[in-house]
């Protein structure tokens, strides 16, 4: 009788999957943030490049990072608690008023709540994709 002895870390194969699917993780999130680009509203540029640094970001968050992010994505003005100015101190508190935001970015589709949105017309695309970019890494 043959005997075959098969000695394997549990540890090692853990990190390897673990491995792979970080790397598929930040491609997804890079997927995110390309084709969620054209519905972030537009001004300068600065919020949507604010999402860049996220993707790479080791939790499984997407972040659009700029000190006006939240009232933009919500679409109502938001004020200084204690001021009622739109400018407030760092670390403020802000409310939030019943103002709605004007976009004028000329394009319909960049304006509140745009990852909601990008999901509605991407999430098939995005899954997709990671299961595509998941074969990948698993070679």
């Amino acid at each position: 009788m043959s005997k075959v002895r098969i000695n394997f870390s549990q540890k090692k194969i853990y990190k390897q999957l673990e491995n792979k699917s970080r790397k598929a993780i930040v491609g997804l999130k890079g997927e995110i943030v390309r084709t969620t680009d054209p519905y972030v509203p537009l001004d300068k540029g600065q919020l949507k490049k604010s999402a860049l640094p996220s993707v790479y970001s080791p939790n499984n968050l997407i972040i659009w990072n700029t000190p006006y992010a939240r009232f933009v994505y919500h679409g109502m003005l938001m004020v200084d608690a204690e001021t009622g100015s739109v400018r407030s101190k760092k670390n403020g508190e802000k409310k939030v008023t019943s103002t709605k935001l004007n976009y004028h970015s000329g394009d319909s589709k960049r304006k509140e709540k745009w990852f909601e949105r990008s999901k509605v017309a991407n999430q098939s695309k995005w899954t997709k994709f990671f299961e595509r970019i998941l074969k990948f890494y698993g070679q």
